[in-house]
């Protein structure tokens, strides 16, 4: 919900939002050269969000997950302001120590807690519902990925970035299938097909029983690709034809 959304987001990016004045605070505190002590945090703090963003999607993301990433990444802040309290001159030993203390404390907990918890993704993906569980979920570069499967039926759904984009429900499926074997049955003589997303493979799998020489995917995830064997009685195996070129774009 919105206040839910309120209640999450917004103490972390009221603290974040502190931090850059604080910082600068710290640094300049008993100088006498305000200018260059404000222009070296100002130039770490480019080189930080440069580098942070670059390392989170290309290293942590795909390394540690969504969750964990966020944790190290909280961590490192961390560790950054536990560093700039050390070395203020303003702050007494004593608070220093206590301050330090309770920071390890805290980074220590957060990480304690995500090792022991259930991951969040697994409780959103399921809606806490005990006849679905999750098969596959993979954080990427570009998407989270996840697949969950009903015990009861074996209907599967591929949700992305927690939107279900397909599934082998009865009316999506019929969704997916129609969008490629309409493509193919009205068309005089298909040699070339594209599919914009490869989903769950079910609109690739109708376009292949057409006599199409080649057809291409476009897709952004490759975590995508590795899900789609999750869909195999559905989409017949369509992505290992031949014919199909998959494109990561």
């Amino acid at each position: 919900s919105y206040f839910e959304c309120i209640r999450i987001v917004l103490p972390g990016a009221v603290a974040a939002g502190a931090c850059y004045p604080i910082a600068l605070r710290a640094l300049a505190a008993g100088s006498s050269e305000t200018g260059r002590e404000i222009g070296r945090g100002v130039m770490w703090n480019t080189i930080g969000a440069v580098t942070g963003a670059l390392a989170g999607a290309s290293l942590l993301m795909p390394l540690v997950g969504f969750q964990r990433g966020l944790l190290c990444s909280g961590a490192v802040s961390g560790i950054c302001g536990l560093l700039m309290i050390a070395k203020s001159k303003e702050t007494g030993g004593r608070l220093r120590f206590v301050a330090c203390g309770f920071g390890i404390l805290t980074i220590g907990a957060a990480f304690a807690y995500a090792l022991v918890t259930d991951p969040p993704w697994r409780r959103a993906l399921t809606r806490d519902m005990s006849n679905v569980e999750v098969i596959y979920y993979k954080d990427g570069v570009s998407s989270s990925v996840g697949v969950v499967r009903r015990k009861d039926t074996d209907e599967r759904v591929l949700w992305v970035d927690g939107d279900a984009q397909a599934g082998t429900d009865a009316a999506m499926k019929m969704h997916l299938l129609l969008l490629g074997h309409l493509a193919g049955a009205f068309h005089p003589a298909p040699k070339r097909g594209l599919v914009v997303g490869l989903g769950c493979g079910v609109t690739l799998g109708a376009l292949a029983c057409h006599p199409f020489e080649h057809i291409d995917v476009a897709e952004l995830s490759t975590e995508v690709r590795d899900a789609v064997h999750h869909f195999d009685k559905a989409n017949r195996k369509a992505y290992a034809d031949p014919r199909v070129q998959i494109h990561f774009e």
